[in-house]
């Protein structure tokens, strides 16, 4: 079951070129170059880890052609297994120019063996960030024995910069209604977006400038004055970085059009689960 259940994630990726979950036997390498399509943007060949029988060496910007997945572009990863163990290979807490950004699907890596590991994200989600040009990735590694689920390797952040990162200007959009801002922690309302599975929602920018991790959620709130229990919405913003996530509403209690918003959040130390503010002064929004 877990191996069908790969393979139409796989599929699904392949289809619409999204990081979604998933645990892809990859048997052959993919990598075809190590220049971006565009020719513009490059990544010189690099060891980013090498510990715990695990090495990982960036290849650098190319295109990507495995049996399930294809991309344009990708993060080539050279992974080599010397645990003894199949391991599934993936990344976490990743970032793009400092914007927070999934990529949630692990590959199988045979004991012995070494292929490549497409780090490749979502281009919707990087054009709605307004990210043209790719100055930086940073990620942790995490590999886990494919037989018992245990982590085997969690690294520390490892940071990649491109041939844009000499000069690269960072700057990020906060206007919009602030809902906190307090310890680091900025949260801004940025007005209506509608999602086609999810219907209208609120785009939340989360600026997080503590030397923390940080995981923000909702912890009471109303729409157009009726309260409200079943709000989806989440995000976990590294130290030092951003992010921006749609807040959404359930379907029993999804209104056709929100004309206002009001919203307090829960914010947590996202490595020891402590409250930092267990929920935030109430603020409303109108639209």
């Amino acid at each position: 079951m877990k191996k069908i259940l790969a393979l139409l994630i796989a599929l699904l990726l392949c289809v619409t070129a999204l990081a979604a979950c998933g645990n892809t036997q990859n048997t052959g390498s993919g990598a075809q170059d190590s220049q971006s399509s565009s020719g513009e943007v490059t990544v010189e060949e690099q060891t980013v880890f090498d510990d715990q029988g695990i090495k990982a060496v960036v290849k650098g910007l190319g295109k990507y052609e495995g049996d399930f997945v294809s991309f344009d572009q990708a993060l080539l990863i050279e992974v080599t297994n010397s645990t003894g163990k199949n391991i599934s290979f993936g990344l976490s807490r990743c970032s793009v120019n400092g914007y927070m950004i999934d990529s949630n699907y692990s590959y199988t890596i045979e004991a012995g063996k070494t292929d490549t590991y497409p780090g490749a994200f979502d281009d919707a989600k990087l054009e709605a960030l307004g990210v043209t040009t790719i100055a930086d990735y940073e990620f942790c590694i995490v590999a886990e024995d494919e037989e018992t689920y245990e982590t085997l390797v969690e690294s520390d952040p490892i940071s990649v910069k491109t041939s844009a990162y000499e000069g690269f200007e960072y700057t990020y959009d906060e206007s919009g209604t602030v809902l906190y801002d307090a310890d680091g922690i900025k949260i801004v309302a940025q007005g209506l977006e509608e999602d086609e599975y999810l219907g209208p929602g609120v785009k939340i920018y989360i600026a997080n400038n503590s030397d923390k991790g940080i995981a923000v959620g909702v912890a009471s709130g109303s729409v157009n004055g009726k309260e409200v229990n079943d709000f989806s919405f989440g995000a976990d913003p590294a130290a030092g970085k951003h992010s921006i996530e749609l807040l959404s509403i359930g379907d029993e209690e999804r209104p056709e059009k929100i004309e206002s918003l009001t919203l307090s959040f829960s914010i947590y130390d996202w490595d020891t689960g402590d409250a930092i503010v267990e929920k935030t002064e109430p603020v409303t929004v109108t639209f």
